[in-house]
């Protein structure tokens, strides 16, 4: 899985943020969508109040194109991707039952 990670408004990354992303979201995805050829893009901004925002969109292209995504804001940004990354969760586990379904 490719997941591009990138700051936003004079946003640093670092250097261990983006090893703690592609941790958590690979084990997100194996968990619902294993051995599939997804897309992810990890995006943090800060926005005008001080807070952080982190958006996350997933997706995988093929016969059918998926698109899920999360959105979190706090004061640090590892709790704001973590609260994206909860979100995107539900929205992948609510794809898997659809795809099972249909």
């Amino acid at each position: 899985m490719k997941i591009n990670i990138y700051g936003h408004h004079m946003v640093g990354i670092g250097d261990s943020f983006p090893v703690h992303v592609n941790e958590s979201t690979q084990k997100v995805v194996d968990k619902y969508f294993k051995n599939r050829a997804l897309c992810a893009r990890v995006k943090i901004s800060k926005n005008n109040q001080e807070k952080f925002r982190s958006s996350i969109v997933i997706s995988q292209k093929g016969r059918k194109h998926y698109l899920v995504k999360g959105d979190g804001s706090s004061d640090t940004p590892y709790e704001a991707f973590n609260i994206a990354l909860a979100k995107m969760s539900t929205g992948l586990r609510r794809l898997k039952r659809k795809v099972a379904h249909h």
